[in-house]
């Protein structure tokens, strides 16, 4: 065998061995679009898989003030009822939520709900700190205030978040699982940000 024939036949070698790797890229893809629809019709939610993007409910060294002193002050819970709280350590930027579609009667205060207002088109993961008529207000665990949702105010006021829809409440949380969709997102913005 010369050197071209053994030229040629790594090529055609590479060649395989892209169309495999495309193969199984694409694989991957529609495994992962069919995975997602299929939880959905299981978990009644059109976003039964959510990848965290933010830092809105990690827990740290202001976890103290920020979260138990804030809801003991203005909600009068005690720590160890908040402690009772799903998820109650709370969550990473690239860790991954699993989502169940349940009715608005059945959320209760402490639960981590998904929901989406007009502004605003990445889902927001916060947890609900109060229930009135009804009418959940959340707060992300490291946010010092809450939510500025539309219903707290008396007049509608610039910034304030007019919820649209709540896709569910978190069921499952795994940690570092959305690393990909982050790094991805973060690189998106970027370029975004250069053009």
């Amino acid at each position: 065998m010369n050197e071209e024939e053994s030229f040629e036949g790594n090529k055609k070698d590479i060649k395989k061995e892209i169309w495999e790797n495309v193969k199984y890229i694409g694989l991957g893809i529609i495994f992962a679009i069919v995975l997602n629809k299929g939880m959905g019709l299981i978990l009644d939610t059109d976003l039964p898989i959510v990848a965290v993007m933010t830092s809105s409910m990690v827990h740290d060294s202001t976890t103290p003030y920020r979260h138990y002193q804030f809801l003991q002050e203005n909600f009068n819970y005690s720590e160890d009822e908040i402690n009772s709280w799903p998820i109650k350590n709370g969550f990473n930027p690239g860790d991954v939520l699993v989502i169940k579609g349940v009715p608005t009667e059945e959320i209760k205060v402490g639960d981590v709900i998904v929901f989406k207002h007009k502004d605003q088109p990445i889902p927001i993961i916060h947890r609900i700190v109060n229930i009135e008529d009804g009418y959940p207000y959340t707060k992300g665990d490291h946010n010092p205030v809450m939510d500025p949702d539309c219903k707290l105010f008396d007049k509608q006021i610039a910034g304030c978040w007019d919820r649209t829809e709540i896709k569910g409440k978190a069921v499952l949380w795994i940690p570092f699982l959305g690393i990909p969709k982050l790094i991805l997102h973060n690189i998106i913005t970027f370029i975004g940000g250069l053009v």
